[in-house]
């Protein structure tokens, strides 16, 4: 029999498998082992830039944006099966690295491009020439991630500029997140006409959704809130959930055609699941009227999207209309018992439900409500000064009526402060009870 305890192993223990320190025997109980999460491995992110280099261009690789969760304990570098096998045999020196950033200096590229274009002849202009950097990341945990970065060499004369980024060539997001990418430019003035490098640099971006076609940013209908050359910025819900998107930022000097660029790409989540909420009272009487609303309900994903409810009750008779927000039943309707509330919030295909107790008795006291202006068990800090109103309620229908001879009473009946250990750090939770009720005077 395997006695190894894997990540995500169903572990089960039986009686008298396992003993306490006063030796007696635990009870029979099941759990799961350390369960393999995807927030616990390493997410692996590339950089190379410039993305497209000339033979005369300093080529720089990072990996220091990924995310290696628990830690970094390595990092691997190799070129990819994508790469120019002679370019890479070149430059394969200079992977032997365990640094998450290195250089190629000009002179080292310039020196492994001569030397192919001298071995490859008239064949050099005809082929195209890339090198693909891999990085394999590996965290404290043992978990590892891999990704790459590609650099075209550019075998024309012309002049280019540099275009870097100084933002994270790849974001993950929440659709309720806004997102940002920048890059930063210059020039190389040992490249191909010094003049023309002097001059201005002019950057413009683009956007595609998932493989769809390139488009100018401007006339895709993506706001951008930035405004400068070197950056765009999206506000939160600018793409929907479950999308993938990519923005290239393209850089020439203002008196030439070609361009640099470099490629951005963006992935939005999933939607959020939908919050199903009910406010309401949690008992009444046979012959109170009562409302239970689930107007609270809300979409993360997109807030001002509208959704659609369903009530249903066990054991209720018909209670009217029961697909709007607030289910609403009159004096009279339910007799005395507990009764089960549920209602099927939804949108767009998804569907989410909350469930609300309310026992109904035949006292002839009116029920009472009381409305606090934060949620149950919320911790509330101090600095916000003035909490709100504490409100209390009785439903008023017919037969179900507050004499006036009685008045309202607010009572605290229990207020605990935080505490401190022994060690200075808090150690319980202050809570606040308030009751109330109406009495006879």
């Amino acid at each position: 029999m395997d006695s190894t305890i894997t990540i995500g192993s169903r572990v089960e223990i039986l009686p008298g498998s396992l003993t306490t320190r006063s030796g007696q025997l635990m009870a029979s109980a099941e759990a799961f082992a350390f369960s393999n999460q995807p927030m616990l491995r390493p997410r692996a992110v590339v950089q190379a830039s410039p993305a497209r280099a000339q033979a005369c261009s300093r080529i720089s690789v990072t990996a220091s944006t990924s995310t290696a969760v628990r830690g970094l304990r390595s990092v691997a570098w190799s070129f990819g099966n994508g790469s120019t096998p002679q370019l890479a045999q070149q430059l394969e020196a200079k992977l032997d690295t365990t640094e998450i950033s290195f250089q190629i200096s000009e002179e080292e590229f310039f020196a492994a491009v001569e030397q192919i274009k001298a071995e490859m002849g008239s064949l050099f202009h005809s082929s195209e020439m890339k090198l693909e950097f891999v990085a394999d990341i590996t965290n404290w945990l043992g978990m590892s991630d891999q990704a790459s970065a590609t650099v075209y060499l550019e075998r024309t004369e012309e002049p280019m500029p540099i275009v870097s980024p100084t933002s994270s060539v790849s974001a993950f997001i929440f659709n309720s997140e806004p997102v940002a990418f920048s890059v930063e430019t210059r020039a190389h003035s040992s490249c191909g006409n010094t003049s023309i490098a002097s001059t201005s640099i002019a950057v413009t971006w683009e956007y595609r959704e998932d493989s769809g076609p390139w488009m100018d940013l401007a006339i895709s209908g993506k706001v951008d809130l930035d405004r400068r050359p070197g950056g765009v910025r999206f506000g939160a819900f600018t793409f929907a959930p479950g999308t993938k998107h990519s923005l290239r930022a393209s850089a020439r000097y203002a008196s030439q055609a070609v361009a640099t660029s470099y490629n951005f790409s963006l992935t939005v989540s999933e939607a959020a699941p939908l919050e199903a909420r009910i406010l309401g009272p949690s008992a009444s009487t046979s012959a109170c009227g009562f409302s239970l609303d689930a107007s609270g309900s809300v979409d993360p994903s997109s807030p001002s999207a509208g959704l659609a409810f369903q009530w249903s009750c066990d054991s209720c008779p018909d209670l009217g209309a029961t697909d709007s927000a607030v289910l609403v039943a009159g004096g009279g309707q339910l007799q005395e018992g507990i009764y089960n509330f549920s209602v099927r919030v939804s949108q767009g295909g998804r569907v989410t439900e909350a469930f609300w107790p309310l026992e109904v008795t035949n006292s002839s006291l009116p029920p009472v409500s009381i409305a606090v202006p934060w949620a149950s068990g919320e911790a509330v800090s101090k600095q916000r000064g003035f909490l709100g109103e504490v409100t209390a309620a009785v439903p008023f229908s017919a037969g179900c009526t507050v004499p006036s001879s009685w008045v309202w009473s607010f009572v605290l009946v229990a207020a605990r402060r935080y505490g401190r250990d022994g060690d200075g750090r808090q150690c319980n939770a202050g809570d606040i009870r308030i009751l109330c009720w109406c009495r006879r005077y």
